[in-house]
C-alpha cells in the first residue's frame, strides 16, 4: 500500500517566519517588527499578521513576487526546525513518499535541502502555489499519485493547512 506525506515548507519545515518579517517590513519601507512583536505575530493567521503590518490584498501579489527573490538571497539564514532530518529518514526508510507544496519559489525550496543534505528524502516538490489555493494543489498531487486519501497525511502550521486539507479529504 502507498502512502504519502505532504508539507508544507515555510513555518513547518523551514524555520523562515522572523526573516520573512524582516523582508516583508523592508519591502514596505516599515521598520523591523522587535522580538517579541515577531512572537506575537507567530500566533496569528496569515490574514491576520497582514492586518497587523497594515499589508493590503492589493499589494499582496507585488509583495510576494519582491519578497519570494528577497527570500531567495537569503535562504541561508533559514533554519530546518530540529529533528525533521530524522523525520524524512524514517519516512523515507518506510517507503513512504514525500512532497513539499508551497507557496514559496521551488528553487528556494531545493536550495533549502540541498543546504540541509535533504534533498534526497523527497519524492516531489510543488513550489510557487497560491496562498489561499492550496486545496487545488492537494487535489493534483492526491491524483497524480493515485493514494486512497486515507493514507496521505498534510502537515502544515496554518489554518489554511488545515482548511485545505479538509477541503479534499486528507
Amino acid at each position: 500500500m502507498n502512502k504519502l506525506a505532504i508539507f508544507d515548507f515555510d513555518g513547518t519545515i523551514a524555520d523562515s517566519f522572523e526573516i520573512s518579517l524582516q523582508v516583508a517590513t523592508e519591502l514596505l519601507g516599515r521598520p523591523r517588527p522587535s522580538k517579541d512583536e515577531i512572537e506575537m505575530l507567530r500566533a496569528l493567521s496569515t490574514k491576520a499578521v497582514m492586518r497587523r503590518l497594515g499589508i493590503r490584498p492589493w499589494q499582496l501579489p507585488k509583495l510576494l513576487v519582491r519578497g519570494r527573490k528577497a527570500m531567495a538571497a537569503r535562504v541561508s539564514e533559514i533554519e530546518m526546525f530540529t529533528g525533521l532530518e530524522s523525520v524524512f529518514e524514517q519516512l523515507h526508510t518506510a517507503n513512504i513518499k514525500i512532497c513539499i507544496m508551497s507557496s514559496n519559489d521551488r528553487l528556494v525550496i531545493e536550495s533549502f535541502l540541498d543546504q540541509h543534505q535533504c534533498q534526497d528524502y523527497f519524492d516531489a516538490i510543488v513550489g510557487g502555489v497560491s496562498l489561499f489555493k492550496k486545496a487545488g494543489e492537494l487535489k493534483k498531487i492526491k491524483k497524480q499519485y493515485s493514494i486512497d486519501h486515507n493514507d496521505i497525511v498534510y502537515v502544515g502550521d496554518e489554518t489554511r493547512d488545515i482548511i485545505a486539507a479538509k477541503k479534499v479529504g486528507v
